[in-house]
């Protein structure tokens, strides 16, 4: 369902019935569409609502909808994305340069250790076949002494095998195999683990970039249109029923973004604007999640029912 610029008026409009929650202005009303509560005798104007009206008002005096302030700050949404992957890049590197300090002592072993030959005297792995280890014998000087490895290689071994061991100079207990490099898997994971979380976000935060992209050009070729929203709760992206007035009642679901309308499930009635057509639509709530003056976009497709068989 396409939207269009212009704004159905109504001369005879119901009084709504107004009442707050949370903050944000809500109301229910039996006309064809949503209407300006009235100010509170002595209350301050709500900043939020005046932008959503002053948006819904130049979309319907025709102005371009380049002009509009509200469209402009939806390419920041993609830049904010695009800056998140720079930013999860930069960490990515972090962890790699993190990772190669964890394991440059033990290569440095192999040109500054102490070489000897030792023996396989124990070898253990859980039931699960993980934290894999073999006990070794070899001497220090005349002194026998006995390691435990961690196993890290593809290598198979048999009690009694031969291992080239070094160790380091003045601290015998720092010791690894020619094979086996001997490091900690724990401070490996500390690095690793976060590494693919921050891997897998890289494309997802270019993706979010490209999509709040897309958006924008999809508002600038309908600009906003005014309306009530209902967010059903029971979902993680919750639908959202648009009473678009005269033209009916339009049913969205949110997309998958940080930007969730899940902190309004269960309100009724809030007052928004909603532009772009098909899965590259925006709905703009009154209230931010951190600073409550501002607006806040949420990013929605519209749901399309299944054809009758």
């Amino acid at each position: 369902m396409g939207l269009g610029r212009g704004r159905d008026g109504a001369a005879d409009r119901d009084r709504s019935r107004r009442r707050r929650a949370d903050g944000i202005v809500l109301w229910s009303s039996t006309s064809d569409g949503p209407e300006t509560p009235d100010a509170e005798e002595g209350a301050a104007p709500r900043e939020p609502f005046a932008m959503l009206r002053a948006a819904a008002a130049r979309a319907a005096s025709g102005a371009p909808a380049s002009t509009d302030p509200v469209i402009a700050k939806l390419p920041l949404l993609g830049l904010r994305a695009a800056a998140f992957s720079l930013l999860w890049i930069t960490l990515l590197v972090a962890l790699g340069f993190g990772l190669g300090a964890v394991r440059q002592p033990s290569a440095d072993l192999l040109v500054t250790g102490i070489r000897v030959e030792g023996t396989v005297e124990m070898l253990y792995e859980n039931r699960k076949g993980k934290n894999r280890t073999i006990t070794v014998d070899y001497h220090v000087g005349s002194e026998p002494w006995t390691a435990e490895i961690r196993r890290d290689s593809e290598r198979e071994y048999a009690v009694g095998d031969k291992v080239t061991v070094f160790y380091a100079p003045g601290n015998p207990e720092r010791v690894r195999t020619l094979e086996e490099e001997n490091i900690s898997e724990f401070r490996q994971g500390l690095l690793i683990v976060p590494g693919f979380f921050v891997f897998a976000g890289i494309p997802l935060c270019l993706v979010a970039a490209a999509a709040w992209w897309n958006r924008y050009r999809s508002v600038l070729k309908t600009g906003w249109r005014e309306a009530t929203a209902t967010v059903k709760p029971g979902r993680v992206f919750p639908e959202i029923a648009l009473n678009l007035g005269r033209d009916g009642i339009m049913l969205l679901r949110a997309r998958r973004s940080l930007r969730s309308a899940s902190r309004f499930k269960g309100l009724r009635n809030v007052p928004v604007l909603v532009g772009g057509t098909g899965q590259r639509m925006v709905v703009v709530f009154p209230r931010g999640r951190w600073f409550k003056e501002r607006l806040y976009p949420v990013p929605v497709e519209e749901v399309r029912p299944e054809p009758a068989l």
